[in-house]
This record gives structure tokens, C-alpha cells and sequence, in this order.
């Protein structure tokens, strides 16, 4: 009877990752990166994978759970990345799709000044036609048909601009 040979355990178990540490090195090779690289040095790029992905996955279920959801959503892993610091500067100029804009932070110091609020006009600020508009459209959406007033629409009319 032959010996029985070993089984080939793969490196991704002996260095207890998740990730493929084959798979990493042999893209290593391929992209030629250097001329020769070690075993050390895809089992360490895959345990730095592994952990970026991680920390990733992480902050972005905590987004998605104050946000009352189950599914994370590209949504969620943009807010993550731009609230984390490190992961904001590793990701500074990644766009990722669907992701929206975060906001940036206004201190409360800055916000007070007139420049950065946002005024909305009053209905008596605005120029006639636009309050005409602006009624018409509000009594057509509270009542029925019915029981609105004789009113025409602000483009029928003869006096209101049209551009």
C-alpha cells in the first residue's frame, strides 16, 4: 500500500481569512507589481482586504440601522465613508454609484449667519401671477370639483406673463 499524501491546506485557512490568498497573489504576479513576490506579501494584502471590508460592512449596517433598515444600500456605505475620517481620506476621490451627496457639516457658529439661510418668500413677497398660481393650485387640492369657485387658470388669464 502507497503512502497516503498530505492534503493540501489552502493559505486562506492557515492565515484564518476569509479572503483568497491565492487569488491575491496571483493577481500580485499578474499585474507586475515587482518581479518577484512572496507569499508573505499576499497573505498581508489579503488580511488588509479583509479588514478595510470589514470595517466597511460594519459602519455601514450601523447607518442603515438608524436609518431603521435591514439592507444595506449604496446610500448607507457613502454616508459611512464620508462620516468615518481614514475611511474618508482612503475613498477621498471615489465615486460610488448611487450614493448620493453627504452633506458637510455647518458648524452652528456659521449657520447663524444670514448667508447660509435660506429665506423662502411669503405669499404677499411674491409677484402677483405667482399668488394666483399658488391659490389655484392650493384650492384644487383641498376640494372637490364640485365645490370650487368659479376660478380660471392664471395662464388664461389676459394680464399674467407668459415666458
Amino acid at each position: 500500500m502507497a503512502p497516503s499524501k498530505k492534503e493540501r491546506t489552502p493559505l486562506s485557512e492557515k492565515a484564518k481569512l476569509a479572503f483568497p490568498v491565492g487569488r491575491v497573489g496571483s493577481s500580485l504576479r499578474k499585474g507586475r507589481y515587482a518581479k518577484r513576490v512572496s507569499t508573505p506579501a499576499a497573505v498581508f494584502l489579503t488580511a488588509v482586504l479583509q479588514y478595510a471590508t470589514t470595517e466597511l460592512l460594519e459602519l455601514s449596517q450601523t447607518t442603515a440601522a438608524q436609518k431603521g433598515r435591514c439592507t444595506i444600500k449604496p446610500r448607507h456605505i457613502c454616508v459611512a465613508v464620508r462620516e468615518d475620517p481614514d475611511l474618508n481620506e482612503l475613498l477621498q476621490k471615489v465615486t460610488i454609484a448611487g450614493g448620493g451627496v453627504v452633506d458637510k457639516k455647518i458648524h452652528p457658529a456659521i449657520a447663524e449667519n444670514a448667508k447660509y439661510k435660506h429665506k423662502s418668500k411669503s405669499l404677499s413677497q411674491q409677484w402677483p401671477h405667482q399668488r394666483r398660481q399658488h391659490q389655484y393650485h392650493y384650492l384644487r387640492r383641498l376640494t372637490w370639483p364640485s365645490q370650487l369657485p368659479e376660478l380660471d387658470h392664471p395662464s388664461e388669464r389676459e394680464d399674467t406673463p407668459r415666458g
